[in-house]
């Protein structure tokens, strides 16, 4: 019985002293890789109808080319956004959801850890629900544009 319980005790001290970091080293180089993409392919798909967005305010300044390859520019890291969530394990300690077989979003799977940043260096930010309901909120806006 002691050495269950020194093992407990152990395996609690552990996890108690890991930092984002040692976590986010374990975390395997696909799921780097799919985070990278994911939030590039965000903050590209942000540029584009934001430029969208000035053409639609200033009409004089973009001719109508010019705005379909804003809106192809926005679907095309929108797709890419898609692509690479999908690739993305959602097994990672801080992920606050899965996604089940018809890629609907499971919210509460870790609600403790909803504010956990995947970060190390370069890579300082979190997925969460919270960049679900961005993209989302981004995709609503660029359907003004249709």
């Amino acid at each position: 019985m002691k050495l269950s319980h020194l093992i407990f005790i152990l395996v609690a001290f552990a996890f108690a002293a890991c930092n984002e970091d040692d976590l986010f080293k374990v975390m395997p180089e696909s799921d780097i890789l799919a985070l990278d993409g994911l939030h590039e392919a965000y903050d590209n798909a942000v540029v584009y109808n934001d430029s969208l967005m000035v053409c639609d305010e200033n009409p004089g300044n973009c001719d109508s080319a010019l705005m379909v390859h804003y809106d192809e520019m926005f679907h095309q890291f929108d797709s890419l956004y898609n692509f690479h969530h999908n690739n993305y394990s959602h097994n990672n300690v801080g992920d606050d959801h899965h996604h089940g077989s018809n890629n609907e979003i499971d919210h509460h799977m870790m609600d403790d850890h909803e504010d956990y940043m995947h970060g190390a260096g370069d890579h300082e930010y979190m997925h969460n629900s919270e960049t679900h309901e961005l993209m989302e909120e981004l995709r609503k806006m660029h359907e003004d544009f249709h």
